[in-house]
């Protein structure tokens, strides 16, 4: 008996939407992926970024404990 061409027709159609929407999916994830790896650099540099300023602002406010609380850093303790 067979299918017929319309049958045909449009299980065509549906495996080629199913081709397109994978191949978006995965082109969704490649993007994914390079987003993750970029928010992974930035906040390498963010974290160097805050490290260079605490040991900057630390020590020049040691006498405004108040704006150190503020930024949610705390003084070094201990004198030399």
């Amino acid at each position: 008996m067979g299918y017929p061409q319309t049958r045909l027709t449009a299980e065509l159609a549906d495996l080629q939407s199913l081709e397109e929407a994978d191949t978006k999916q995965e082109s969704e994830k490649a993007e994914a992926k390079g987003a993750t790896a970029a928010q992974a650099v930035a906040l390498t540099d963010l974290t160097a970024w805050v490290s260079r300023f605490s040991g900057i602002v630390v020590p020049a406010l040691k006498d405004r404990p108040d704006l150190l609380a503020k930024m949610g850093l705390k003084p070094r303790g201990g004198k030399r």
